[in-house]
């Protein structure tokens, strides 16, 4: 069961690269995870991973749906 959560946090990770984002930092990028808090562990994990392969900084935001889902409204990202 847990290689399938990773293995699917792996594709959304993946699926997201095109929300990648410069930051104030010239040449940076940086992609922002809207993740549940419960997938805290395997995602820092991930994120790690991630980062030292892409060299793309992993910005997560745990939290529950309910808050996630009103971020993402009022972002808009």
């Amino acid at each position: 069961m847990r290689s399938f959560a990773v293995a699917v946090i792996v594709v959304l990770i993946i699926m997201l690269l095109g929300c990648v984002q410069q930051t104030e930092e010239v040449g940076k990028k940086v992609i922002h995870v809207y993740c549940g808090a419960g997938m805290r562990k395997p995602m820092d994990e991930i994120a790690k991973e991630f980062e030292k392969e892409y060299g793309v900084k992993v910005l997560c935001d745990y939290a529950g749906s309910g808050y996630l889902l009103a971020k993402i409204e009022a972002t808009k990202i």
